[in-house]
């Protein structure tokens, strides 16, 4: 499990800190074990908004099913369209698109596993 230690002093990912209320979001999602998925962040962000999933689909531009498939992991959110959801839902919450982009983009296996092999080094 990633701690918050070490995702704040890994230089890749300490820039992407904007708000400190991200701090309190990675370190209940690390210490506690409870891993998010893409999926599930984007559900979450749809909620935030009070939008249906439908709803979403059509003002983003994407198709209805390629929006539910997202929701429930059954396809990954593709790293190039996860910018557009950033912008979209920074309008909307007035979030920093940086902050939605990490909060995406650590869920994603290969950051994870990353971040994994950069705490176990800082360990040695």
């Amino acid at each position: 499990m990633l701690s918050l230690v070490s995702v704040y002093f890994c230089p890749i990912f300490r820039t992407l800190f904007s708000s400190s209320s991200i701090y309190s979001d990675i370190y209940i999602y690390s210490t506690t074990g409870y891993n998010m998925s893409m999926g599930f962040t984007l559900s979450q962000y749809i909620h935030k908004t009070k939008q249906t999933k439908r709803k979403f689909a059509h003002d983003i531009g994407f198709g209805e099913a390629t929006v539910y498939k997202w929701c429930n992991d059954d396809v990954p959110i593709p790293l190039d369209q996860i910018a557009l959801l950033a912008e979209y839902f920074s309008d909307i919450l007035k979030e920093p698109p940086n902050v939605i982009i990490f909060k995406f983009v650590l869920q994603d296996s290969t950051v994870r596993a990353v971040l994994a092999s950069y705490r176990r080094s800082q360990q040695k």
